[in-house]
């Protein structure tokens, strides 16, 4: 694919996106000029950019759209859900022809059919006659006279256009734009073979011959739109020439306005990535710098000060750096989160329950990979909401509710880590249902069930296959969501907790790490080799006699708190052979785990460190247990554990 028409892709993208989101809203406001305004000039620049690359098809279905809008902000129309329906079916339309050019890096081909029945539909909306006509070609055939020069035809030096010949193309401008009110084939393909003859004179073959092509159009709407792009751009870029002849003397050029000014640039993932991964290796020469400072302690070298100084100035000069690069591959959370609107309605349409979207904090930032994978989990906590929490509009009217629930979806950022909060105002769990149908299928011991709190028993809905629903529906009811939603998140390193209140709603919380290149991992000795502990896992660290340490069958335990909790060696579960543990004391790292607390027993506590990690690649790749690697000041590999997998 060229980068032309790479660029028309990423660009056709924001622009329908920002559209389907005005669309939305006009859907509850829709004489909003502002949005009204905002969303025909985001539909009118996408049309423009499918005229530049002669995507006719696209080009047409779009400006039946825009025929619309520009009757609602006439005040001739009044749009309806009907109509807001059509141009979200249109942007559909130009999403899937998006996606086939992205698949064969080419303009579609046999689409005319696809872009038929928009305009077809739009002109309905319209009320039929006058979108008809506008796109039905008039038979003139005969009525005009106008043969094309041949292309080997002299003329003047390519690129130059003399008065005469701008006074004519100017002409052609003028003769299309009164046809806008009367759609004259036979106007437009004068306009078109003349401007063509016009450029062939003057040695500009390749405009010529991509005129004359707009002459043998059969929809007006095409012709008119591709005659007046093709023309604007001809005449405008002869007058930025400062050698063309219709420049008047003495006249000044232009000077560039600051706001035109390019702000951003649009850079691959993979040279960002390169760059993360540069950093982190300036952040292994931290730490054996770190490592070096530290011998130059131990063994009296009077560099040592010296070092340390150093080594201070370039431990604060890689954090900046480290911030900064992460901070290229962050992305806003409302990329995520404007695409649910949308499904949210379509799903308000099919369960017959109204619904109203509020999004608070779209504009919290998180890292690429976590943005890019939440789209699945919060798309099952969404379907939960509506098809078991939210209740229909009689039952809410029974319990005194307003008729449309509300889901509000909300992102915040804590420390480094990033809160995202899916809440309802529905019926809330039935707790009591959970409890009856995970005792008949045995998802929990009866004795234990009996004897677990409410926010327990709601916590056995991420158990594996576990569903409430009574019956399988096209959103729920399979037993394959929140099970898989929790596996996804805690794969990047965060946690998701339901609270319920009956009659009141229920909120799902994501808990997520902001990146999930930094890491902070703490140090812990154990068999004689340094492993890695995430941070994000640890919830405390503490020292018990080992007397303290009860066998519950082939396990031990620990009571913390009033809180039993069961604990493993470490080094017994890596298979690790080192020395047995002769200490007094037993030293254990509390870290948590699908909202259960267990302890791992280590031989000693090191130090926290910020580390890019490092995936496992090769032979290493898919090491279970192991979730990445960094070195340390010594040259040490240190192995990063994988809590989750260690305890499955």
């Amino acid at each position: 694919m060229n980068d032309f028409l790479q660029q028309f892709l990423v660009e056709s993208r924001e622009l329908a996106e920002q559209a389907t989101e005005g669309l939305l809203t006009l859907e509850k406001s829709p004489q909003d000029p502002e949005q009204l305004d905002a969303v025909f000039r985001a539909l009118h620049t996408l049309k423009g950019g499918a005229g530049i690359v002669d995507f006719f098809a696209m080009e047409r279905a779009l400006h039946g759209a825009e025929d619309l809008l520009s009757a609602a902000r006439g005040g001739r129309r009044v749009l309806n859900p009907a109509m807001v329906g059509e141009c979200l079916a249109c942007l559909d339309q130009v999403l899937q022809w998006l996606d086939t050019i992205e698949q064969t890096g080419e303009l579609p081909v046999a689409c005319a059919g696809e872009a038929d029945r928009i305009v077809a539909r739009f002109g309905a909306a319209l009320g039929g006659s006058a979108a008809e006509a506008a796109t039905q070609p008039l038979d003139h055939s005969g009525k005009y006279e106008i043969t094309a020069l041949p292309a080997d035809r002299p003329g003047m030096a390519a690129g130059q256009l003399s008065p005469r010949a701008r006074t004519l193309l100017e002409a052609q401008v003028a003769l299309v734009r009164e046809s806008t009110s009367v759609a004259s084939y036979g106007h437009l393909a004068s306009a078109a073979l003349t401007a063509s003859n016009v450029l062939r004179s003057c040695g500009r073959n390749a405009d010529a011959d991509h005129l004359a092509r707009f002459a043998a159009m059969t929809s007006t709407t095409d012709m008119l739109s591709s005659i007046q792009g093709s023309l604007a751009r001809i005449l405008g870029e002869d007058a930025s020439d400062a050698h063309s002849p219709s420049v008047a003397a003495g006249s000044q050029p232009a000077l560039p306005r600051p706001e035109t000014t390019t702000r951003t640039l649009r850079v691959d993932a993979e040279r960002i990535d390169a760059l993360v991964r540069l950093t982190g290796e300036l952040a292994v020469a931290r730490n054996a710098l770190a490592h070096l400072v530290k011998l130059a302690y131990t063994n009296g070298n009077p560099m040592e000060a010296a070092l340390k100084a150093r080594h201070a100035a370039f431990e604060h000069l890689i954090g900046e750096l480290q911030r900064s690069v992460l901070a290229l591959r962050v992305l806003p959370l409302r990329v995520v989160f404007r695409r649910f609107p949308r499904l949210l309605r379509e799903m308000s349409d099919s369960l017959g329950k109204p619904v109203a979207v509020k999004i608070v904090g779209d504009d919290t930032e998180a890292d690429k990979a976590i943005v890019e994978m939440l789209f699945e989990p919060l798309l099952h906590a969404v379907r939960n909401a509506m098809d078991h929490g939210v209740e229909s509009a009689p039952v809410r009217a029974t319990r005194g509710k307003p008729r449309a629930a509300t889901i509000q979806m909300r992102a915040a950022r804590q420390g480094d880590q990033v809160l995202i909060e899916i809440s309802d105002d529905g019926g809330g769990m039935d707790v009591a249902r959970i409890r009856l149908l995970a005792g008949e299928r045995g998802v929990v011991p009866g004795e234990i069930l009996g004897g677990m709190t409410d926010d327990e028993v709601i916590d056995l809905v991420f158990a594996a296959g576990f569903s409430t629903a009574a019956e399988v529906t096209a959103l729920s009811g399979r037993g394959v969501g929140m099970d898989a939603v929790r596996t996804a998140v805690e794969r990047v390193g965060g946690r998701v907790s339901i609270h319920s209140r009956a009659g009141q709603g229920t909120t799902v919380t994501f808990m997520l790490p902001f990146s999930v290149m930094m890491t902070k991992v703490m140090c812990v000795e154990a068999g004689g080799q340094m492993f890695g502990v995430p941070l994000d896992a640890v919830v405390e660290t503490i020292r018990v006699p080992r007397g303290t340490l009860a066998a519950v069958g082939a396990a031990r335990a620990v009571v913390v708190r009033d809180r039993t909790i069961p604990v493993f060696d470490l080094a017994q579960m890596l298979d690790e052979t080192g020395k047995v543990h002769a200490a007094d004391d037993a030293i254990i790292v509390i870290a948590a785990f699908a909202g259960q607390h267990c302890g791992l027993e280590v031989d000693a506590l090191g130090e926290r460190l910020d580390i890019i990690l490092k995936p496992l690649d090769g032979l290493l790749a898919g090491t279970p247990g192991i979730t990445g690697t960094t070195l340390l000041g010594d040259g040490r590999v240190l192995l990063v554990l994988d809590i989750g997998k260690l305890l499955q």
